[in-house]
């Protein structure tokens, strides 16, 4: 369980041994029920100052709500060392997956604003294709027109 979670777990444990409900915590932080559930599940940001405000409310030092159940300082400092390492090993494994899927992403979308551009230049081109269709069309009615006149000028002479 990552140190964040536990912290959330350690205000939980430290309330039921206070025999405080979470309505009682809310009261005593001013803040109503559900937005101090909301902080127990972790789903609101646990602050310097609040966590302060819940450690006065325990009557303990904001320090045992974070270590409570494991005591850094008496860990063997070789394994604290160790466990660093493998923090900062894992952390750069991390970004060095960040900086992969961010280039993956601007692959993708150089490839899409390729294809966009391309697309755009079809569309401008059938276009200009499509402009040059539709004069052609108002010609050949143009023609028409003018040889269905004729062709009427043409009969009624042939009547005469």
């Amino acid at each position: 369980m990552c140190i964040v979670a536990n912290i959330y777990e350690n205000i939980r444990s430290f309330r039921a041994e206070k025999g405080l409900t979470q309505e009682d915590m809310a009261e005593k932080l001013g803040i109503n029920q559900g937005s101090y559930a909301r902080l127990e599940r972790g789903e609101t940001e646990l602050t310097l100052k609040r966590l302060d405000q819940i450690a006065a409310i325990f009557e303990v030092d904001g320090t045992q709500i974070i270590q409570k159940g494991e005591n850094l300082l008496e860990e063997d400092p070789r394994l604290l060392v160790a466990k660093i390492h493998s923090l900062q090993k894992e952390n750069e494994r991390l970004k060095a997956q960040i900086k992969e899927l961010e280039l993956e992403g601007s692959e993708d979308i150089s490839s899409y604003q390729k294809k966009i551009s391309d697309l755009d230049k079809d569309l401008k081109h059938l276009k200009g294709i499509n402009k040059i269709l539709d004069d052609r069309i108002l010609e050949k009615d143009k023609l028409i027109l003018e040889k269905t006149q004729m062709i009427e000028i043409l009969m009624s002479l042939a009547k005469k």
